[in-house]
């Protein structure tokens, strides 16, 4: 995976811990769950928090009884729970979980599906890396130009979201890069990847955190509450001899 994508992967990542850190979560009790194919069942909400499951478990209950976690695997990304083939099941199956209530994206949702995608939605980005010389001959540094556009239900909960993620770029000046070659919190089936340990490829200096209220004509009702989030990251590029 090349710089840009682990940059744009890292920032992805870190949204979700500041989110968390802020509160943006919600914890369910007791949902009955919906099987969808044989031993296989899907939550109400997606999105489950995975990145601290000591604070935020997740339990199924199988009857009413607890099933021990060695019988079934949890695709955090969906919110389904997979049986294992020996299981039996013996009656109704429920969960306690949590998740974050925002969407996020990478990429924007195609016409179609942003008429019935859930609000709020937060799509992370680079739109550009332009290599810049600090001095003629000197060294040169890249610059990844950032942003976080912000689709709100409402005006306080966009003012929520761009402060928090404003303060936390202020606040932490120098990003991690993580190098996500060495493995994906995640699993390709949305499980916990537990041999993890968020390996830091390099620090970029955080510069110009700007925002700008996205204003269009004929606004739809998703489009009423929108701000965007802009910044760069600075990395440094030696000059070659």
């Amino acid at each position: 995976m090349r710089d840009k994508n682990l940059i744009k992967k890292s920032l992805y990542f870190h949204l979700r811990e500041w989110l968390m850190e802020g509160g943006f979560l919600i914890g369910i009790t007791g949902e009955t769950l919906l099987e969808v194919a044989t031993k296989i069942y899907s939550a109400a909400y997606d999105n489950w928090v995975f990145e601290d499951l000591i604070t935020y478990p997740v339990t199924i209950y199988d009857a009413g009884n607890e099933v021990s976690p060695s019988n079934y695997t949890r695709n955090f990304l969906l919110g389904v729970i997979t049986f294992a083939t020996g299981y039996t099941i013996q009656g109704t199956i429920t969960a306690d979980y949590t998740y974050l209530i925002p969407n996020l994206r990478t990429m924007y949702p195609d016409e179609e599906e942003f008429k019935y995608i859930d609000l709020p939605l937060l799509v992370s980005g680079i739109a550009g890396s332009p290599m810049i010389s600090l001095k003629l001959g000197g060294d040169k540094r890249l610059i990844h130009d950032c942003q976080v556009d912000i689709f709100a239900r409402h005006d306080d909960e966009k003012d929520e979201l761009q402060n928090l993620i404003e303060d936390k770029l202020r606040d932490n000046p120098n990003f991690e890069e993580i190098d996500l070659n060495q493995g994906f919190p995640l699993t390709g089936n949305g499980e916990v990847n537990s041999n993890y340990t968020k390996p830091i490829k390099k620090h970029l200096n955080v510069k110009e955190v700007n925002s700008m209220p996205i204003l269009v004509a004929k606004p739809t009702m998703k489009e009423r509450h929108r701000i965007l989030i802009t910044f760069n990251l600075f990395e440094l590029r030696y000059r070659e001899f």
